[in-house]
């Protein structure tokens, strides 16, 4: 089985219990406020992965790095679980999956919008009113700048891809006078 598939077995079950307390948007800012920690102190999962550190250390640090966080005790059990299995690495994975199926559960659909320059407020409102018609669901833009666009923009969103880039407008041109 696969890290990403075993993240999202961990995340649903996490996902499933935060439902049924009531707490799903709790859980996503602990599992995140974890997943950040983890990221500021790689030697952390590397202390835990060594076979060198003895088994007892190893449940001494993860119960320090619990409580100086204090997180809720879903998100502290799963932490320990993770930390038994020797899956703790997998907790970004855990994070991000958690927060998809958060969003999914909320009809919020994530959209990565790329321009070439950066794009002002109502221009932003006008492209979420656009794509939240689209999709028939709530729509967060996540922009980027990108010069190589040239002009226009991308949009990838739900699994698609779609480009009014100048750039791939030049590209589409470049493909058909090569077939031609």
């Amino acid at each position: 089985m696969s890290e990403q598939s075993i993240a999202r077995r961990y995340a649903k079950a996490i996902f499933e219990l935060a439902l049924e307390s009531g707490t799903p948007d709790l859980v996503r800012d602990n599992l995140t406020l974890a997943r950040d920690a983890i990221a500021r102190t790689p030697e952390f999962c590397a202390g835990l992965l060594s076979p060198e550190v003895p088994r007892q250390e190893k449940r001494q640090l993860v119960e320090k790095f619990i409580s100086a966080a204090a997180f809720l005790p879903m998100v502290a059990n799963a932490i320990r679980l993770l930390a038994e299995r020797q899956r703790l690495q997998l907790l970004p994975d855990i994070a991000e999956i958690y927060g998809a199926l958060l969003d999914a559960h909320r009809g919020v659909l994530h959209c990565r919008l790329t321009s070439a320059e950066p794009l002002d407020r109502s221009d932003m409102a006008a492209i979420s009113v656009k794509l939240e018609r689209r999709f028939g669901q709530s729509v967060v833009i996540d922009a980027a700048v990108d010069p190589s666009l040239i002009g226009g923009l991308t949009a990838e969103i739900a699994g698609k891809t779609m480009d009014s880039s100048v750039r791939g407008q030049l590209q589409a041109l470049g493909h058909k006078l090569r077939s031609a």
